[in-house]
């Protein structure tokens, strides 16, 4: 039988917990935002929030089935006394059902790409920024990542 000493099992104890801490600090995201906002007329701007994601990875449409047990993507945009939401934030993408009938769930999602846009009008002729935040959770066949939340800024010209 080997015995180790408590110095020996403290000190692998430590290794070990700082080498999980630096992998989950360098494990880089799966998703990758860029957001824009281009001109549709007068006043009115069209917000884009794309969403580009890594090979086998998939995000979550913000409306689910009531089976769903996936996080629901969700935009939230800061109130801006310049600035009114036109309707609500549209998904543009290639939307695939998730069914695991097993468990007796079904969820939307989408892979590669998702563009979701928002219609804006500004109030007056002005620059203005656009602030919020798009809360999101990615997951593979065979595991998910915690949800996380991501602000924004986006200027409409």
């Amino acid at each position: 039988m080997i015995v180790m000493s408590n110095k020996r099992i403290l000190i692998l104890t430590a290794g070990l917990l700082v080498a999980g801490i630096s992998y989950g600090q360098t494990q880089s995201t799966p998703v990758h935002f860029a957001f824009h906002a281009e001109r549709t007329g007068d006043k009115t701007y069209r917000v884009h929030l794309t969403a580009t994601l890594d090979p086998g990875w998939h995000i979550y449409a913000q409306v689910q089935p009531k089976s769903a047990i996936s996080v629901p993507t969700k935009i939230a945009f800061t109130r801006s006394p310049l600035v009114i939401l036109d309707g609500n934030v549209v998904e543009k993408g290639a939307r695939e059902t998730q069914t695991i009938k097993e468990a007796g769930i079904e969820q939307y999602m989408y892979e590669k790409t998702v563009d979701f846009v928002q219609m804006v009008k500004i109030k007056a002729e002005v620059k203005t920024t656009l602030t919020g935040s798009i809360t999101y959770q990615v997951c593979t066949d065979k595991e998910c990542l915690r949800a996380a939340t991501v602000p924004f800024s986006i200027s409409i010209p």
